[in-house]
């Protein structure tokens, strides 16, 4: 299947809820309020995907499209699955650019803030967009570097999956494997009611959906 790519995402910032969310002073609401309204016409957040299948596994790795993933807790979570979809999604260059124009520390922040938040929101349409078209109920996600033993450096695995990301979606690799722009993420999207990374991760994380289970790993993937 050739990569998916959406790109009409709208940006729908929720003014209160970012004030709260931000802990934003009062004393510079309006100020606030100006940069939500900047980012809101700016922010062009995509997504891009493909439809994959398990070619073969070993016990701690998978092959998809050619590409060793070398991952015993991808491979568990994998089998008996038909199809899954791995994607990269990104607030977009124009933001993360706008974002970082900023010397102000405190409107840095805020600016930096406002392009995570277009980034959530694409992964969210990327999300809705998979259960409508392939008739998921639930889907989970992995992803390289969150996974307790998925190394991010597969991140660049991923990326050869599904194509030319910087020609699609404007999003490339650093030589340590992060990606440019910095609010984005990469990972294989999955059906499943129940998993979550958080459950094996116990880094710190405001982020987190659920509880770090240090007994899980032992349990479900040794």
């Amino acid at each position: 299947m050739e990569p998916v790519v959406l790109d009409n995402i709208y940006f729908e910032a929720d003014l209160q809820s970012l004030v709260n969310e931000l802990h934003v002073n009062s004393f510079y609401f309006n100020e606030f309020k100006r940069l939500v309204e900047q980012a809101s016409a700016i922010a062009r957040p995509k997504a891009v995907y493909k439809k994959t299948v398990l070619e073969s596994s070993g016990d701690n790795y998978v092959v998809v499209e050619g590409a060793k993933l070398n991952s015993r807790v991808v491979k568990v979570n994998l089998k008996g699955i038909s199809e899954f979809f791995p994607a990269i999604v990104t607030c977009g260059k124009e933001l993360s650019e706008w974002a970082n124009s900023f010397d102000d520390m405190l409107i840095n922040f805020w600016a930096n803030a406002l392009a995570e938040k277009a980034m959530r929101l694409a992964k969210e349409a990327l999300e809705v967009h998979l259960k409508e078209k392939y008739q998921i109920e639930a889907i989970a996600q992995m992803n390289p570097g969150s996974v307790i033993d998925w190394n991010i450096q597969e991140q660049r695995k991923l990326f050869e999956i599904i194509g030319d990301v910087k020609e699609l979606i404007g999003a490339e690799l650093t030589d340590s494997s992060l990606i440019i722009p910095m609010k984005s993420i990469s990972g294989i999207w999955f059906p499943n009611d129940t998993y979550e990374n958080c459950i094996l991760c116990s880094r710190e994380c405001p982020n987190r959906k659920a509880v770090y289970d240090p007994k899980m790993y032992e349990s479900m993937y040794k």
